[in-house]
């Protein structure tokens, strides 16, 4: 299966790589999804760039995603098989493997069924951001009747706090940073705005409240926001933190909270109990079941631009959850064509027909492996193959070409794409007419002038399709077609 991975922490554009996984099993009390979403959290890009220090050698990003149930393991009713989900915590809690992949097998508890109205990509969108707001909603208890506040209303966690909280009956007062983030977080359901770059925040919700303040504060940036906050909380309020990046390590008047007994949690989600995770599952299952809910999507990207998804995160300034789809169909394709004495390489509409110097290399290998494009390995490719391969390879003409005309390699190189191992080597300036050629492992049927490399070969198909064209090589057969014989022909062999 197609993936996204890390081997060690750094930025995303030079850690995450695209390529080929074993499709997982699913094991006791787990199902397996067919992934068609992922969503990508803030967290996801600091445990990618760290810290915290990596807990695995190797790390499938994301955690949060959206698919189909299509395999199921011992202990999980056949009736999930089919079922449209979404999940959270892939990424978390023991496993390595998360949802920037074709598939992904996790416990069963951690599924939720996913309504029809509701596409894929939307419910990529629930996962972490809709688990913290629900935690950070309902905390300290039911709260119909009360007045909430949550900082960032705009946010995809505090947009999902404002609408889960005006559903179970509270009045909401949001925080926002703008008109246009005014507009949404009143779409959400909130009762009163306040921008707080422009507005005393303490201030107007005092006034908003008669003085008294709120009852129950989702805060998106305790250290940040904490002189406010500690304002606007009455008298036996409750705070839920669930991120601090404004200040890490604020300095907390203790005295303070005690005089006006104030409850503060904070939470992880991976580490809320068990029995408190079932019961936001099941009250986002109630959420989502009635139409007009709004899930924002910020963005969409194929799975080979994992990176650019990151970044898009990593920016700021988005309106909702960028969303990575593994099964978009616009993969990254590279072309290879012969033209007059140059080989024109095109990546997805990318012209790499351009002089390269052995400097170029490097960047154009670092490049390729950063958009999961092609992977060329140093040792199963020289360097004047590599440039024929990449761009523009241009020779003396009274030099002979080493160069195969059919497959572009040069006598002693090995095949991209041959399996590890493996030991055919081309010794050939030219590969012979009407056979198989023994590299060609997207065909395995005659050689072509014009090269398709798909970086991505149906799953389940790769190791026959291997097999039968190293067969083919090994006993140097010819083509299939040798084998209709016009009438009248002999039993033996021409």
């Amino acid at each position: 299966m197609r993936a996204v991975w890390y081997d060690r922490q750094g930025a995303a554009d030079e850690v995450l790589v695209c390529g080929e996984l074993p499709i997982p099993e699913a094991g006791h009390g787990e199902v397996r999804v067919r992934l068609e979403a992922s969503g990508v959290n803030p967290s996801d890009t600091y445990r990618r760039r760290g810290p915290p220090a990596m807990e695995y050698p190797r790390v499938v990003t994301n955690s949060d995603g959206a698919g189909v149930v299509d395999q199921v393991g011992p202990g999980v009713p056949r009736h999930w098989l089919g079922k449209r989900v979404w999940l959270y915590n892939g990424q978390r809690n023991g496993r390595w493997m998360g949802t920037t992949a074709e598939y992904i097998a996790l416990s069963a508890d951690l599924v939720t069924e996913l309504p029809d109205h509701v596409s894929f990509a939307e419910g990529a969108t629930l996962g972490v951001p809709a688990m913290t707001a629900h935690r950070s909603v309902f905390v300290a208890g039911p709260v119909q009747g009360k007045t909430l506040l949550v900082t960032g209303g705009a946010g995809a966690v505090g947009h999902y706090a404002v609408q889960l909280a005006t559903w179970a009956g509270a009045r909401v007062i949001a925080t926002v940073s703008s008109p246009e983030k005014a507009e949404r977080a009143c779409a959400g359901g909130a009762a009163h705005v306040v921008n707080y770059r422009e507005e005393d925040v303490a201030a107007r919700v005092l006034d908003i409240t008669n003085g008294v303040g709120v009852d129950h504060i989702a805060e998106v940036d305790f250290g940040g926001n904490l002189a406010a906050t500690l304002r606007c909380l009455r008298v036996n309020g409750s705070i839920m933190i669930y991120a601090s990046n404004g200040d890490r390590e604020p300095k907390v008047p203790v005295r303070e909270l005690m005089q006006k007994n104030l409850t503060v949690y904070a939470m992880s989600l991976a580490g809320v109990p068990h029995p408190d995770r079932r019961r936001a599952q099941s009250d986002i299952a109630a959420w989502t079941a009635a139409a007009g809910r709004i899930l924002s999507v910020a963005a969409r990207f194929p799975l080979y631009q994992t990176a650019a998804a990151h970044q898009a995160v990593e920016r700021g300034g988005k309106v909702g959850t960028v969303v990575v789809e593994p099964q978009l169909s616009e993969d990254p394709m590279l072309t290879i064509e012969p033209t007059g004495e140059v080989l024109r390489a095109t990546v997805r509409g990318l012209d790499l027909a351009q002089p390269l110097d052995e400097g170029d290399m490097g960047r154009i290998l670092l490049a390729l492996g950063r958009h999961g494009v092609l992977r060329f390995p140093d040792q199963h490719l020289g360097l004047a193959s590599l440039k024929a391969v990449l761009g523009t390879f241009r020779r003396d003409p009274a030099e002979p070409d080493p160069r195969c005309r059919s497959c572009a390699r040069v006598p002693g190189d090995r095949h991209p794409l041959e399996p590890e191992g493996g030991r055919q080597i081309h010794r050939q300036s030219r590969c012979r007419p009407g056979l198989a050629h023994r590299h060609d492992l997207s065909r395995g049927a005659g050689v072509r002038e014009r090269a398709l490399w798909h970086p991505y070969p149906a799953p389940g198909r790769q190791a026959a399709r291997r097999d039968r064209v190293l067969e083919h090589a090994t006993r140097l057969r010819r083509p299939a077609v040798r084998d209709q014989k016009p009438a009248g022909a002999n039993d033996r062999d021409p």
